[in-house]
């Protein structure tokens, strides 16, 4: 199922899917059905189809953006309007950073806080048990400085587009 191969510019042996199986995804998203719904509604983003150019690199482009990891609905789609909006002016790879950034936070919420289900219900004691959360008990990370910087932002842009359809 794995192939292992050694790096000699890392020095390190790298295990990753066997080619078989990788040619085997790809014969099996060639032959599924195609989806109705326009690109922005749907829950993974393929970047080349949204329906505006969007600034990504020539050398390393892209390809998606995926909402399914944000387990509340609610938080989905709101997340997902503020990433259309932020894909107008920014980099494709600022955006999906701010995703990643979500993706941990509203998994965070899903585990202590369940009744939560949209943005818009969270106040400062959760952002400031997320911190903490992040400070004490996350030791995959050194540093959270940009992830929380790409959290505030696409925070802000919620909020925005909150306080403007009310």
């Amino acid at each position: 199922v794995t192939s292992t191969r050694y790096r000699k510019q890392f020095g390190k042996e790298e295990v990753k899917a066997s080619p078989i199986i990788l040619y085997l995804r790809r014969v099996f998203a060639y032959f599924e059905p195609e989806c109705d719904l326009p690109e922005e509604e749907r829950d993974v983003w393929r970047i080349k189809y949204l329906p505006f150019p969007v600034r990504n690199l020539p050398s390393n482009p892209l390809r998606s953006i995926n909402f399914t990891v944000i387990p509340q609905t609610g938080i989905r789609e709101q997340t997902k309007k503020a990433a259309l909006i932020g894909l107008s002016y920014q980099a494709a790879r600022t955006v999906s950073q701010q995703v990643a950034a979500m993706k941990r936070f509203s998994q965070y919420i899903s585990r202590k806080y369940e009744k939560i289900e949209e943005l818009t219900q969270i106040n400062r004691d959760v952002l400031e048990d997320y911190l903490i959360y992040l400070n004490t008990e996350v030791d995959n990370k050194k540093s959270f400085r940009s992830e929380l910087f790409s959290l505030k932002s696409i925070l802000e842009q919620v909020g925005l587009l909150e306080e403007n359809r009310m």
